[in-house]
């Protein structure tokens, strides 16, 4: 649940600098490890980069990017499938909203499909 919580954008810059001190923390592995492997002299991934990702709170750290960045790539992607998928979220948008409306609780601005302008 809290890697999907992690898709929405407010987290995006407190990711963004938990990432940063993960590297500044252990930017000597990193960076030796990026030399050894640049030069044959490693097989990737080492171990201690392995070691350093096998923790568990950076597991959750990369559990959430990644999520982040498959949930943001959208307009990354070739024309036709960014229109499809965004047609696919805004569909998924309505259908919440619909069901917001039959709850009776207020509906979010892009969930409404009378009040949206496609």
């Amino acid at each position: 649940i809290e890697a999907i919580l992690h898709t929405d954008n407010i987290h995006h810059f407190g990711m963004v600098k938990e990432l940063q001190m993960l590297y500044e923390m252990n930017s000597d592995v990193f960076d030796v490890s990026l030399q050894m492997c640049q030069t044959s002299q490693l097989d990737f991934p080492p171990r201690e980069i392995v070691d350093i990702f096998a923790e568990p709170e950076r597991k959750k750290i990369m559990r959430n990017l990644f999520l982040h960045f498959a949930d943001i790539s959208n307009p990354m992607k070739p024309w036709d499938i960014c229109h499809r998928w965004a047609w696919c979220i805004i569909d998924e948008f309505f259908l919440q909203g619909d069901r917001e409306k039959e709850l009776g609780i207020s509906v979010q601005p892009l969930n409404d499909r009378d009040k949206v302008n496609k």
